[in-house]
């Protein structure tokens, strides 16, 4: 009996309780949900060149992100929201730092002016939520592929 314990052991070990080596994390910005309609949402609108620009709007601006890296995010997280807009709906947002190496100002019109620093109780109030957002070890071994 003991034999068959350390065997049962040593399988949860080798194949249930570790992350995957090609796990890959989100590169995205964080949201505040609540902000507005669009939070935490990939806007797609046409370029000045007839091509496609993605962006993610997170803390109400918008984020350029490459088509590449929006395949990631979605095998990452398929629940991301993903809407086709208009160039309008998109300049509505002031530009954010870009994600990964995604390029600013594609849209060809002047940056939005960044909006004005948060206030000491709301930046705790973001730190706060960050922390509960957390991966916890537990929860991402349990959430692994299974072979």
């Amino acid at each position: 009996m003991p034999l068959r314990q350390t065997i049962l052991a040593l399988a949860l070990i080798l194949f249930g309780s570790t992350t995957p080596a090609f796990a890959q994390q989100s590169r995205l910005p964080a949201t505040l949900p609540g902000l507005g309609r669009d939070e935490g949402t990939f806007l797609v609108t046409a370029s000045d060149d007839g091509g496609r620009l993605v962006y993610f709007i997170a803390q109400n601006a918008r984020h350029a992100v490459l088509d590449a890296d929006l395949q990631v995010e979605r095998q990452l997280n398929p629940l991301w929201p993903v809407r086709n807009v208009d160039r309008q709906e998109v300049l509505a947002y002031p530009e954010g730092e870009p994600v990964g190496t995604a390029r600013a100002g594609l849209l060809g019109v002047a940056v939005a002016e960044a909006p004005a620093a948060a206030s000491p109780a709301a930046r705790a109030s973001l730190r706060r939520w960050r922390r509960s957002r957390t991966p916890k070890p537990w929860l991402r071994s349990s959430l692994a592929p299974t072979r």
